[in-house]
């Protein structure tokens, strides 16, 4: 019997030697690696500060440089990550694709294209590649080139970007969520561009259908719907709809303190252009000296915008038959246009 119980507690210590040993053998990859991650973590940092400096003081291609030494020591770091993912040990990923970010707007901004869409496709998989679930990073950076092919011209590539960035957005948040609104808007004035009016027409009504029920009536998103869906009904000269649609957006607007003085005087333009059309051209000078006032009050009497206003102004007049004033608005037109002529002249 003693000898049977020496033969099980010998067996019992080995066994929690063997245990021990197990332990300490894991211990000590996953510190390794613990002290690894954080070197790379340290370089990343480093190397973005560099970036950014570098970005500010106009050394772009030593961003550059320091923006791709950032990635791979960000990449590094994932792989650290992934290996100690099975120890369940709590870690944050390094940024990456911050990098791959600022390296895209960084040529966008110098105009180098070819540039800005590579490092904006290699955000694109790379959240692809190590971070699938994070979808939302993949809609940004399509919306980011799809600005980057409007600032280009192209409306064609903006259009299929900011379609992509949309599909992965209801994708994630759904169809009703009020981080579509600037998409649907965006893509809706693509498609009034380029009179595609029945493509755009939906586009903005779901993005006053969102912004009604989330923001209510009285915001900002509420009343450039209303003002978009108003020109569409223009150009189909449904003119008792446009009407009502560009009342309410003004009214909106008058609400609001927060709203740039251009966009309240482009609606009143685009109203009183509405009347013009619609043969009330007692209602379009109404609309007409309203938008003229607004300038006015805004010390932007000169601005370039401010001829053409008064062309059309004009054309409401004189089929009102007031010649005078129309004659004298004529008057004020050419002086400005001679002004702001003698002003480019002087830039030159």
């Amino acid at each position: 019997m003693k000898k049977i119980l020496s033969f099980l507690l010998i067996l019992m210590l080995s066994v929690l030697f063997v245990v021990a040993c197990k332990d300490k053998e894991e211990e000590a990859p996953i510190g390794e690696i613990m002290k690894k991650m954080q070197q790379e973590r340290i370089n990343y940092n480093e190397a973005m500060q560099t970036a950014m400096d570098s970005y500010q003081a106009h050394k772009y291609l030593k961003a550059e440089r320091f923006f791709c030494k950032a990635i791979r020591f960000g990449k590094n770091e994932i792989e650290y990550y992934n290996d100690i993912a099975r120890y369940k040990v709590p870690a944050l990923p390094p940024d990456v694709p911050l990098a791959y970010n600022h390296l895209g707007n960084m040529f966008n901004q110098l105009e180098k294209y070819s540039h800005a869409e590579k490092y904006y496709n290699a955000g694109i998989a790379f959240y692809t590649n190590y971070y699938e679930e994070e979808k939302a990073g993949i809609a940004r950076f399509e919306i980011s080139k799809g600005d980057m092919y409007l600032k280009m011209g192209d409306p064609k590539k903006a259009q299929a970007a900011y379609e992509r960035a949309l599909s992965v957005m209801e994708h994630i948040f759904g169809l009703n969520d009020p981080s579509l609104i600037k998409v649907l808007y965006t893509l809706g004035r693509l498609h009034y561009r380029q009179a595609e009016y029945s493509e755009a027409e939906p586009l903005f009504e779901r993005a006053l259908q969102i912004s009604q029920r989330v923001y209510g009536q009285n915001h900002t998103y509420t009343a450039t719907a209303l003002a978009k869906l108003a020109e569409i009904y223009r150009v189909r000269q449904d003119y008792k709809k446009s009407e009502e649609y560009f009342l309410e957006a003004i009214a909106i607007f008058n609400t609001l303190t927060n709203t740039p003085y251009q966009d309240r005087a482009y609606l009143y333009h685009n109203t009183a252009a509405m009347y013009y059309e619609a043969q009330q051209p007692e209602k379009a000078v109404i609309y007409y000296q309203k938008c003229l006032e607004i300038h006015e009050n805004n010390n932007n009497a000169m601005g370039e915008e401010i001829p053409y206003l008064l062309d059309n102004y004009c054309s409401a007049l004189y089929a009102l038959k007031e010649n005078k004033k129309a004659h004298m608005l004529e008057q004020r037109a050419v002086m400005i246009r001679n002004h702001l002529k003698q002003m480019q002249h002087a830039k030159q």
